[in-house]
């Protein structure tokens, strides 16, 4: 089965990186570059409904570092570097792939933008 021969189908990348990031970052790369249209950014991470409140100013600072992490993956060609996501099975180092500007559009947003009406400009 081969993801092109669905037209409506997409994965995310939401508490993945670990995963993802475990795979020869040129493969990683040559997935996200061979299927740029079908990928989407996503996390698990979910910010409290009271924004205002103590414990969510702190969180503010947690998410900035989270958010940073996916960045520097997606991002940049760094090696050996602690994975964003919350580390349920292990804390490993993996390979950021480097992505191209307009493919990261396109994760970040672009599909995204595709795919939910309300988005689109």
């Amino acid at each position: 089965m081969h993801m092109c021969t669905f037209t409506n189908f997409y994965v995310d990348t939401a508490a993945r990186i670990g995963e993802i990031g475990r795979h020869p970052a040129q493969e990683t790369r040559a997935f996200f570059l061979k299927h740029q249209d079908r990928v989407i950014f996503g996390t698990d991470l979910v910010i409290g409904w009271d924004v205002f409140d103590d414990r969510a100013r702190q969180d503010v600072s947690e998410f900035n570092h989270f958010y940073d992490g996916h960045w520097r993956f997606f991002e940049t060609d760094d090696r050996k570097i602690e994975y964003p996501d919350f580390p349920i099975q292990g804390r490993w180092k993996v390979d950021a792939v480097g992505l191209p500007e307009d493919v990261l559009e396109k994760l970040y947003f672009r599909n995204t933008q595709r795919l939910i009406p309300r988005f689109q400009e």
